[in-house]
């Protein structure tokens, strides 16, 4: 153990950023597991919790962990991944990978256990006898804010075709994104999940959503400051969930000529120049940016003088 560090130089700082990459490059190559090694470091694993070393067996995906699990044990239950041992240990992993290599640690077991990650480990489910080792998976599909998200297709697929669906972070179901114009009322109503109803509501686009349930009411229209159209709608019937008639304001991106949704913090606006106000929690802006708003501190405003 070296002497209590009070700061990272210039080079740790560099070896933190190296760390840090070496392990999100690795994890985002795909790269099927090194077999080999990985038997090695599952049988040291075992050992290291005073256990038999297991018979090991490669598998495609997290599914087909599941289903290998299920045969050898002639159940059908979902059984726990397991704890340590997958790719949810990068995190840590990296972290005191980085203590490792700037002279702070020097933990033999931390070593050995790194170098089970390193192998491209996805899951594992482990049994006394026996542990079952999913592959990583061969694509993902992330937004520009590094979320789990992809409006085209699956946001995470393995190479036997299992494949999981998310929207901006949220799972949802494959139809959703797969057949989106096959999405119904019933659907809509069976989701009790007030987070996922919202990536119906932007997947399909609020108008159909509202109609869906029951169509909508023009509440006021009037024209930005760029010459676009824009429309504030409130739907016909009140949504159970959130027990009021909510609000949805189109309006057209002035550069891309994109129409798009605004959802007021409010569902009570009288015109579009309150519903725009409502998603800067009514601050009188003087000029608005997308979704940046500069504030007159001397002057208020009704609407910003300027909008791009």
């Amino acid at each position: 153990m070296s002497e209590k560090l009070e700061s990272l130089s210039d080079e740790q700082l560099l070896v933190m950023e190296q760390t840090k990459k070496f392990w999100l490059d690795k994890f985002f190559s795909f790269e099927r597991i090194n077999e080999k090694v990985c038997r090695e470091q599952i049988a040291w694993l075992y050992k290291f919790c005073d256990l038999k070393v297991p018979e090991i067996v490669f598998v495609e995906s997290p599914l087909a962990a599941q289903k290998y699990a299920n045969k050898v044990n002639n159940t059908n239950q979902f059984y726990e991944f397991s704890s340590y041992g997958n790719a949810g240990d990068l995190g840590w992993v990296s972290f005191y990978d980085f203590f490792t290599k700037i002279g702070v640690i020097d933990n033999k077991d931390f070593n050995e256990f790194q170098k089970l990650i390193a192998t491209n480990v996805y899951e594992m489910i482990q049994f006394d006898e026996l542990c079952i080792v999913s592959q990583p998976p061969v694509m993902i599909k992330k937004n520009d804010r590094g979320q789990l998200h992809n409006d085209e297709g699956p946001s995470i697929k393995f190479s036997d075709n299992y494949a999981l669906y998310f929207w901006n972070s949220v799972n949802v179901p494959e139809k959703w994104i797969e057949n989106r114009a096959g999405i119904t009322k019933k659907e809509i109503h069976d989701e009790s999940n007030a987070e996922k109803r919202r990536c119906i509501r932007e997947i399909i686009g609020a108008q159909k959503y509202y109609e869906l349930l029951g169509g909508v009411e023009v509440v006021d229209t009037d024209m930005d400051d760029q010459g676009n159209p824009m429309t504030l709608y409130r739907t016909v019937e009140v949504d159970e969930i959130i027990n009021i008639k909510p609000q949805f304001l189109e309006v057209m991106c002035p550069s891309t000529k994109r129409v798009y949704n605004l959802y007021p913090t409010r569902h009570d606006c009288k015109n579009v120049w309150e519903a725009k106000a409502s998603t800067f929690s009514d601050e009188k802006i003087q000029y608005r940016h997308g979704d940046v708003g500069l504030l007159n501190l001397k002057t208020k405003f009704e609407k910003p003088v300027i909008e791009t």
